[in-house]
C-alpha cells in the first residue's frame, strides 16, 4: 500500500502550524531538519551493516544459465544471420 500522501499531509498540518505561529520560513526550516535526519540515520543505517548492496551481490554471483545479457547475445546472433 502506498503512503506517499502522508508525508504531504504532515507536511501541510505541520507546516502550516509553524508558518501561522513561528514565521513564515519555519515549514521550510522543519522539512530541512527532516532532511537531516533521514541522513543521519542512513548513514548511521550503512556504517553499521544493516542496509545490503543488492547490485554487488549479483555482480558477484552469477545465475547458472541464460542470464539477460545471454538472452540478448542469442537474439542478436539469430537476427544477424
Amino acid at each position: 500500500m502506498a503512503c506517499g500522501f502522508m508525508g504531504q499531509l504532515i507536511f501541510a498540518g505541520c507546516g502550516g502550524i509553524l508558518f501561522d505561529r513561528v514565521g513564515k520560513y519555519m515549514p521550510f526550516v522543519f522539512v530541512g531538519a527532516l532532511d537531516c535526519i533521514m541522513v543521519l540515520f542512513t548513514l548511521i543505517m550503512g556504517c553499521g551493516g544493516c542496509l545490503k548492496n543488492d547490485i554487488r551481490k549479483e555482480t558477484e554471483k552469477p545465475e547458472e544459465g541464460l542470464n539477460v545479457y545471454d538472452a540478448d547475445v542469442v537474439k542478436n546472433v539469430s537476427i544477424n544471420q
